[in-house]
């Protein structure tokens, strides 16, 4: 890596500041949809309306209808990508995130495969010609179901194992419209990538993990190796082949915990700068950027637990001041529209008035067709803790 004598120590509020400028949420872009997905990273997309709502909070003049049409256009595609999860990418950045999401799925669907008795010779590539046309997942079980040879196991269980897997590895299948779209709630059809985006010859895979560790620290650095792992659970060998790559573009720090950290030279990070009132959809990239114990730089500590579960789950979440200081609901009652928040602690008056401010813009993009609408603070006894109400 660059080799520097004493590599200067950001501190938390330096990392914080760095972070909201690369995340566009210090001041709101003019980019359009599909250059501010490719300039934030892939989107968070497991709740249809997160997409949105990320970049209604990071872009100067962005309607709905700019993303749903760049996803009819296939210009933007849904696809299940880092951390087995669905994001939305643009089509021309689709196929190195596939190619480093599928060299750790299918590595790990062949050792399943091979311990179970499966034959996968030929499966993938039979797949691919099936999904030539849109198919739900049901008809691609029972596809898989068809193809899998006599094992040790009950056949049902382990195609249905056998499926996650193939559609965990992110090289066959993407997400058909109108999956994606902002009320898009069914179950989807998935369909072949070179069907859905057309064929192009598929990056070699140390060019794929170098582009996506450089889209990873210009939308997130300064961070750790770890913290890139931990975001994109690629294979370990391979991040860091591509971190030796990079090293020509990148420059080293430290944070206060002596944890090293890698940048690109050329990259912003303002020391201070007014970081406005912000909310986060459901599942915010923002908060899954980072290994869990270093997410402090935008999610203090003690509001974790109330923000992030168990089991991965991420509430909408408000910024004040560039970290997280509450939770948000919205909902319909007959034609007047709430928006909730529930602070964590206290917030001065100054912060309450921006809070409400900033959720009144909110509270009419998610319902515009409302009479009315309101803002107001609740305990966090009144915000859903799955927030499965926002159906617009």
């Amino acid at each position: 890596m660059p080799r520097q004598s004493v590599p200067r120590t950001l501190s938390l509020h330096e990392l914080n500041r760095a972070t909201l400028s690369r995340q566009l949420l210090l001041r709101r872009s003019r980019l359009g949809v599909v250059d501010a997905i490719d300039r934030l990273a892939p989107l968070q997309a497991q709740w249809p309306p997160s997409p949105y709502i990320a970049l209604w909070s990071r872009l100067a003049r962005f309607e709905r209808a700019d993303l749903s049409l760049a996803i009819e256009e296939r210009r933007v595609v849904k696809a299940t990508l880092m951390r087995v999860t669905l994001h939305l990418v643009s089509a021309r950045e689709y196929r190195p995130y596939a190619a480093v999401a599928a060299d750790a799925g299918i590595r790990w669907f062949q050792a399943v495969a091979e311990s179970t008795g499966l034959r996968t010779e030929h499966i993938n590539d039979e797949l691919v010609e099936f999904t030539r046309e849109a198919r739900t997942l049901r008809e691609i079980g029972d596809f898989v179901v068809a193809r899998i040879g006599p094992t040790g196991h009950p056949s049902a269980t382990v195609a249905r194992y056998a499926l996650w897997e193939l559609l965990r590895s992110g090289r066959t299948l993407v997400n058909a419209a109108p999956n994606g779209l902002w009320d898009h709630y069914r179950g989807g059809h998935h369909v072949a990538a070179d069907v859905w985006l057309g064929s192009a010859r598929a990056p070699a895979l140390r060019d794929a993990a170098t582009h996506l560790l450089r889209r990873y620290f210009a939308a997130f650095g300064p961070a750790s190796l770890a913290d890139a792992l931990s975001w994109s659970r690629a294979r370990p060998a391979l991040l860091r082949e591509a971190l030796a790559g990079l090293e020509p573009e990148l420059v080293t720090f430290r944070d206060e915990r002596g944890r090293t950290l890698y940048d690109l030279r050329s990259a912003p990070r303002p020391r201070d700068a007014e970081a406005p009132v912000r909310f986060l959809p459901k599942w915010d990239q923002l908060l899954l950027a980072y290994e869990p114990k270093t997410r402090d730089r935008v999610l203090p500590e003690h509001v974790r637990k109330a923000t992030i579960a168990v089991n991965g789950d991420v509430m909408p979440t408000v910024l004040v001041d560039g970290t997280v200081a509450a939770r948000w609901d919205a909902r319909e009652a007959g034609r007047t529209a709430v928006l909730s928040i529930a602070p964590f602690g206290r917030l001065a008056a100054a912060a309450r008035t921006a809070v409400v401010d900033e959720g009144e813009r909110l509270v009419r993009f998610i319902y515009p067709g409302a009479a009315t609408h309101q803002v107001r603070f609740t305990s966090a006894d009144g915000i859903p803790r799955w927030n499965l109400s926002l159906k617009p």
